[in-house]
């Protein structure tokens, strides 16, 4: 209900204003009467009224000295006028108190019903006009601390303002951001983020970020003015505001404790770590994005530095430029020791190769994560190339090529890649051995096959398709025995068989396992068994006439 008051020095006009007109249809309560302009703002102080009803002209207090000061009290109250035909200039004066409408006497019923409808739509609109506004109010009220980390998100990365935006920003977000001070700002993000959150639930990761940044929030407060935001989950930036020579001299001492504290929290928490990057002071705010940019590119040095570390931008040197190709020259370099399964080498050639990105630090992460898929892209090749491939490595390359863009630190991709090699030589290894073996097995097929014939080394090497200086190399390295020597034990063992037989003359198994010359037939088993093919023969109990038929030519 819309609360009224009627102001009129007549009493019959009062009472008939009061009586005779149903306000309640209109939503409206007389909250009070009052005879005079004096006794109105009273009443008008003690209810509240929505809308004053009042003469025009009254002794004492006129009604537009009571709306002057009604006005001033309460802008938002309606007032309606009371007016007689007489009282003109009352009434012009009236309409520039900004009256919502005027009522001539005698008062009409159906006028006066007409004015209060218009009224009470008015006021009806004006109160839902209020109401959506106290609501929306509410609702940015409710959104500050979103819209001030909106504000300060573009305060870290805007690089140009128009003028008097940032004043009018920061005073209405009522953020303390003086414009007579230094600014520094820092880049703060949890080590293999993705790795560290994979293992927690929704809820676990929401106060992980919250306590993190929390625990931000206390120590930078301890020293200096500071605002602390999550730019994604576990990252976060922090704009650090420097007024004093003082705070200058303590930000150092800030940032070991705040990295202190967080490790401290995490460590507790789970077995996660995380990296500070540190921009320099500017010394206006609106050059903070500088400070921000060079703030993330301390913190990427975390790719050559390794992680869990807090980096100052104005630490890191001046450095060379990366010759890229000394990197393609050893990446060539792997390539020809793949071919020997070179794995000493290869290590060798790939801690050099990483040793000289750390050292020029001026790759990006995407430049390194290239370079790695390139050294596992040449050893899948030859791998393909030998026909040494298989499921067992193409499972550990693609594990290898996933966890490159993951990997956060030059350290970590250098494992990656001579883990990978390491089976890449283990599979070279094997495919040679395998070849080795076939290589083997096809000489001594040769030479178990035809020990009768006259055989020799370069013989044998035609017959497997390969040169005499690789079948003696391979052979002795694979078997531990010379050509020559494993013909030779062919030819005895062959012979040892041959004497079992009583019917076998000796001459004949000299002639049979490919000697032509007894006497030398009789010395190599000798120098083979230790005995004589006469001796050996006797203590098997062969018989001596055997023996005697070829003593003379064998022994």
């Amino acid at each position: 209900m819309y609360r009224l008051i009627i102001v009129d020095d007549e009493v019959s006009t009062r009472t008939g204003l009061r009586d005779y007109f149903e306000w309640s249809a209109y939503g409206i309560e007389v909250a009070g009467e009052a005879g005079n302009g004096e006794a109105g703002l009273a009443l008008a102080r003690s209810v509240k009224p929505h809308i004053v009803l009042t003469d025009v002209k009254m002794p004492g207090m006129n009604g537009i000295e009571l709306a002057k000061r009604l006005r001033e009290e309460d802008p938002g109250v309606k007032i309606v006028f009371i007016s007689g035909y007489d009282d003109v200039e009352y009434l012009k004066s009236a309409l520039k108190m900004d009256a919502i409408d005027y009522i001539l006497k005698p008062i009409n019923r159906k006028e006066l019903a007409s004015v209060f409808d218009k009224i009470v739509k008015l006021t009806d609109s004006e109160r839902e006009q209020h109401d959506l506004f106290n609501h929306l109010n509410a609702k940015l009220q409710q959104s500050f601390p979103l819209l001030r980390e909106k504000f300060l998100h573009r305060l870290l990365h805007e690089t140009q303002w128009h003028p008097g935006e940032l004043e009018r920003q920061i005073e209405f977000l009522e953020l303390s951001l003086p414009s007579e001070s230094d600014y520094c700002a820092i880049a703060i993000s949890v080590d293999d983020e993705e790795v560290a959150f994979e293992r927690l639930s929704q809820r676990e990761i929401e106060l992980t970020g919250f306590s993190i940044q929390n625990i931000c929030e206390e120590i930078v407060a301890k020293y200096m003015q500071g605002y602390i935001v999550e730019q994604r989950k576990g990252v976060f930036a922090g704009i650090l505001c420097i007024r004093t020579e003082a705070e200058t001299e303590a930000l150092y001492e800030m940032l070991t404790e705040l990295k202190e504290q967080l490790d401290d929290f995490l460590k507790r928490l789970m077995d996660i770590s995380l990296s500070i990057g540190v921009g320099s002071p500017v010394r206006r705010l609106t050059e903070l994005h500088h400070s921000y940019r060079q703030a993330n590119d301390a913190l990427h040095q975390k790719l050559f530095l390794g992680k869990n570390r807090l980096i100052l931008i104005d630490q890191l040197y001046t450095r060379e430029q990366s010759d890229f190709r000394t990197i393609r020259s050893r990446i060539d370099k792997l390539a020809s020791m793949l071919k020997s399964a070179d794995e000493d080498g290869m290590m060798t050639q790939l801690a050099e190769l990483f040793d000289d990105i750390v050292r020029n630090r001026n790759m990006n992460v995407k430049s390194c994560r290239m370079t790695g898929q390139n050294l596992l892209l040449v050893a899948s090749q030859f791998l393909m190339e030998i026909d040494a491939w298989s499921e067992e490595l193409e499972r550990a390359e693609e594990q290898a090529r996933d966890s490159m863009f993951r990997l956060e630190t030059i350290s970590e991709m250098q494992t990656a890649v001579q883990t990978y090699y390491r089976l890449a030589c283990r599979a070279i290894h094997d495919k040679k051995s395998k070849k080795s073996r076939n290589v083997i097995e096809r000489i001594k097929s040769v030479m178990e096959s035809r020990y009768h014939e006259n055989l020799t080394i370069s013989g044998i090497a035609e017959e497997v398709y390969l040169t005499t200086t690789y079948v003696c190399l391979i052979f002795k390295q694979e078997t531990g025995y010379t050509l020559n020597d494993y013909l030779t034990k062919v030819r005895m063992d062959k012979a040892i068989e041959m004497l079992k037989d009583p019917a076998s003359k000796l001459y004949d198994i000299c002639y049979a396992i490919g000697y032509s010359e007894p006497s030398y037939f009789s010395k190599q088993f000798k120098k083979y068994t230790g005995l004589s093919p006469s001796e050996y023969r006797n203590m098997h109990g062969g018989p001596s006439d055997a023996e005697g038929q070829t003593h003379g030519k064998g022994d």
